[in-house]
């Protein structure tokens, strides 16, 4: 097995974590790379929350080491949040848009999500604790210390 930080943090045989692809990051693409050792990435724009809901227990089924939700704001709603929040989504990743405040609060609060990442307008990386995860966009690369977590 592979020992990096990432696979350490999130407690994965390899350290791959698949992009969450709106319309191609379904449950069974997430099951298989779980499955596989390392970290899902469920998209879910235009999901409807009891839908997301459904895929994300899917997921669970698996028993999977750790495995994400990849989220666009614009395409989103709080009730989205508090769906990963219930379901204790170990993480949240935000992509295109700045997340509001008060849905990072949400995901705090629950101490659903070990991790928050935003490629927001502003470009912008946070993290709630955890490890930074990397999830560049086609806005701008990665710069090496963003990209260096998953080699060590």
């Amino acid at each position: 097995m592979l020992k990096t930080r990432i696979t350490e943090q999130y407690r994965l045989k390899v350290p791959f974590i698949n992009a969450g692809m709106a319309f191609i990051a379904t449950a069974p693409l997430v099951r298989a790379v779980c499955n596989a050792g390392g970290m899902g990435v469920l998209g879910i724009p235009a999901m409807p929350p009891d839908v997301l809901q459904a895929a994300i227990r899917d997921v669970k089924a698996v028993d999977p080491a750790c495995f994400g939700v990849d989220i666009i704001a614009r395409f989103s709603g709080i009730e989205h949040i508090e769906v990963c929040a219930t379901e204790k989504v170990p993480v949240v990743v935000f992509f295109w848009d700045d997340a509001p405040d008060e849905w990072l609060s949400r995901l705090r609060a629950a101490e659903a999500s070990n991790s928050i990442v935003d490629d927001g307008a502003n470009h912008e990386w946070i993290s709630t604790g955890g490890a930074l995860l990397v999830n560049p966009g086609l806005s701008r690369p990665p710069q090496l210390g963003q990209i260096d977590i998953l080699r060590r």
